[in-house]
């Protein structure tokens, strides 16, 4: 997926320079703004998902702590430690 987006990112630099002018007339941007701005909104829409993901997670916890206490004690405890890690 990250190649693909980044293969499009290529793609829109590619065009926005071949149109230069037209891209600048029509919507008062150069090239850099305009990836910026889809960049922006790329960035902003991984941030929701994040962070609607972690609200979940914090709402199931405070709803049923039990089912969340009996899956950590299936997982090992170096598993554990690792996604801390990572987490972090």
């Amino acid at each position: 997926m990250l190649k693909l987006s980044i293969l499009r990112i290529r793609e829109i630099f590619v065009e926005c320079v071949k149109w230069k002018r037209i891209v600048a007339l029509a919507m008062g941007l150069d090239c850099g703004s305009f990836i910026a701005k889809y960049l922006l909104c790329l960035f902003n829409f991984l941030f929701f998902v994040a962070g609607t993901i972690i609200l979940g997670i914090g709402v199931w916890l405070a709803v049923d702590k039990a089912s969340f206490i009996s899956l950590l004690k299936m997982v090992e405890s170096e598993q554990l430690q690792v996604s801390h890690v990572i987490l972090l």
